[in-house]
């Protein structure tokens, strides 16, 4: 996601980005909130600094004081050389902070190392699940389970219920979960579950300097507590433990 007025700035992020990302543009800081509670998969902001109805700061409070979106990786690009706008940015948990003009190359490679740590394991998940019968279980895939499971995949870190993927469907609920438990041989439910942790599998070996809570949110846990409880039912370790172990063995 690209917020700043300048459409010069704009159309060359997008050309930049675009051959390996999904860009998302924004000319003011309403319009770019607006498209980031409503589009659930969004994993890094460029955000301008100085923008005409609200400056890059306030945005990034705004940001980091909903935590269903506070997860999201959030890059400063500014005209300003002010080291007090930069301290005051880094307090809020910046990614990067890019003075214009900037080199596109640097820039590009940050923004690319951001969106990979978060990428979603593709259908990995139900790879290790399924094991050797994976490709010809998809072949015969129920098309409602499908849509099931891409909408698992767009919305695991927000508001993901039973309920929520049968309206989106607009199949009745028990239908929807005994036809995933037929076809999927998990519940929804448990299956939801070990998706989010799954990925949290992921992002703790891959960003070790991550904090656990936020990965937790990311992965759709409100209750830290909760998800290490779950996690550890799950494999065996805390994610501390877990994240150790693996930076060991790699």
């Amino acid at each position: 996601m690209v917020i700043d007025d300048n459409q010069i700035i704009l159309t060359y992020l997008t050309m930049l980005l675009d051959e390996n990302l999904n860009i998302l543009t924004a000319s003011t800081a309403k319009e770019g909130l607006d498209i980031i509670n409503t589009k659930h998969n969004i994993s890094c902001v460029l955000l301008d600094l100085i923008l005409p109805d609200l400056n890059g700061l306030e945005v990034l409070r705004i940001l980091r004081s909903n935590a269903k979106i506070s997860h999201i990786h959030v890059v400063m690009i500014s005209g300003s050389s002010n080291n007090e706008w930069m301290l005051r940015s880094a307090k809020l948990n910046i990614q990067g902070y890019f003075m214009k003009p900037f080199d596109g190359a640097v820039l590009s490679k940050r923004i690319m190392d951001l969106c990979s740590a978060v990428k979603k394991p593709d259908l990995q998940f139900l790879k290790e699940l399924w094991g050797d019968g994976f490709e010809q279980r998809m072949v015969s895939f129920d098309p409602i389970i499908k849509a099931s499971i891409a909408f698992i995949d767009n919305n695991f870190h927000t508001r993901c219920r039973r309920d929520d993927i049968a309206n989106h469907l607009n199949i009745s609920s028990s239908h929807l979960s005994r036809q995933f438990k037929k076809e999927v041989g998990l519940g929804l439910n448990a299956y939801i579950i070990s998706y989010r942790l799954h990925l949290s599998c992921a992002l703790l070996t891959s960003q070790p300097t991550e904090k656990v809570k936020n990965i937790a949110q990311f992965t759709g846990f409100s209750d830290v507590d909760y998800f290490c409880k779950l996690f550890k039912k799950q494999t065996g370790y805390t994610p501390k433990h877990y994240r150790l172990m693996s930076n060991h063995v790699d």
